[in-house]
């Protein structure tokens, strides 16, 4: 099936369940905001890498105003749902401001494989001791799925993006324990010390409001 919502070209990867807070400024983001709200409709973040938007993105739900500004800046919080595949950019809608899009939804299989998650829980927890962070989750070890992880352990935007490109779960389980494992064998090879990680950013994540173009 295919429908059409309005799009939010980000530098950023948005994963399925994914919590994201924003901060609004732009006024074609401001329009697709309000819009959204009044009318109770999604819109989809779309990833953009080397200047162009890419395939696949996200279906943005749940949009709550967290703070609002004498100059029309927005604060929000939403909730990611679907991965989507982006068939047309319609750059041109009349009277908005902002861009839309043509999208499928992504069917994604989701069955957990408990022993391929308590592996790479395992290497995960060996990762952040080495680095000498802590990092909790929101959900215990037995509701975890691999889109918890996923910004938080060191991926590029490409690998995250090729992450969310995976249609299995067991698929990006392994992706996951691949690259974990190939980052505790440079720290231990290269003897690096963990204030020289850049890692160290992505496993220390917050929910602080981003304010990106």
């Amino acid at each position: 099936m295919t429908y059409f919502i309005p799009i939010f070209p980000l530098q950023i990867v948005v994963f399925p369940t994914e919590k994201l807070n924003l901060h609004i400024f732009e006024p074609r983001y401001k329009q697709l905001i309000n819009d959204c709200m009044s009318a109770k409709k999604t819109f989809g973040i779309c990833t953009v890498i080397n200047n162009q938007i890419q395939e696949f993105g996200t279906t943005i739900e749940n949009i709550q105003i967290a703070n609002t500004y004498d100059d029309g800046k927005l604060d929000i919080k939403t909730e990611a749902t679907h991965c989507i595949r982006i068939l047309e950019i319609l750059k041109h809608i009349p009277n908005k401001l902002y861009m839309g899009a043509v999208v499928s939804q992504v069917e994604t299989d989701n069955t957990v494989f408990t022993n391929k998650r308590n592996i790479v829980l395992a290497a995960l927890r060996e990762l952040h001791e080495k680095l000498g962070v802590h990092k909790k989750f929101a959900n215990t070890d037995e509701n975890l799925t691999a889109f918890d992880f996923a910004h938080y352990i060191g991926f590029s935007l490409q690998q995250e993006y090729s992450f969310l490109e995976l249609p299995l779960e067991n698929q990006r389980w392994e992706y996951i324990y691949r690259h974990i494992k190939l980052q505790i064998k440079n720290i231990d090879r290269l003897h690096f010390k963990p204030r020289n990680l850049s890692i160290i950013e992505n496993v220390q994540r917050n929910g602080h409001f981003r304010d990106l173009k």
